[in-house]
């Protein structure tokens, strides 16, 4: 994996091994050769490689929206030789066109909640998991999502899915209040 000076993901790996452990433990442990993996804010790839450390006639399928990073995930995936990943340079969320990320400064991490620190903004595009993996062919194993406060809007965006129990298994980062709303989206 390439380490650019400016990714906190990268720099954590390089200088801490498994950051996440007991996520990424837990993704070594789960998946099988034949599993399919969503990576949703796949960021440079961290947990995409990990993924297909493991996974070899499987399918990985790695979302990220800030073109900054979705070049460095592309350059890791070359850098590995890796043909079982597909890759979407969009935002996922619960409709189809553009919205708004914040970054502070310095930060490869963007995120939909603004903050008093926030320097840029930047549009990207964004899309559905109903959507993008509508005539997905594969029973999709495990889903990891780190999206910085926009995982209720990507769930939302994700009820054909849900409603199928694919993926059954979800490994999320919950950005501030957001947990609450998850609960009583669930409910």
């Amino acid at each position: 994996m390439r380490c650019q000076p400016d990714s906190r993901s990268a720099a954590s790996v390089l200088y801490c091994g498994l950051y996440d452990y007991d996520e990424m433990n837990f993704l070594l442990r789960y998946l099988r050769d034949e599993d399919s993996f969503l990576d949703i804010g796949a960021n440079v790839g961290v947990y995409t490689l990990l993924a297909a450390s493991k996974i070899r006639s499987g399918w990985i399928y790695s979302f990220e929206a800030l073109p900054k990073n979705y070049q460095r995930l592309q350059e890791n995936l070359k850098l590995n030789e890796l043909e079982q990943v597909q890759t979407y340079a969009c935002a996922i969320s619960n409709s189809i066109g553009s919205i708004d990320l914040s970054l502070s400064d310095g930060d490869s991490t963007p995120s939909i909640i603004k903050s008093e620190e926030d320097r840029n903004v930047t549009t990207v595009s964004s899309n559905t998991l109903d959507n993008l993996l509508d005539n997905c062919p594969l029973k999709l194993t495990l889903a990891k999502m780190d999206i910085e406060g926009a995982e209720l809007l990507a769930l939302k965006g994700a009820t054909s899915l849900l409603e199928k129990k694919c993926p059954q298994v979800w490994i999320m980062e919950i950005l501030g209040s957001g947990s609450t709303k998850l609960v009583i989206f669930f409910q």
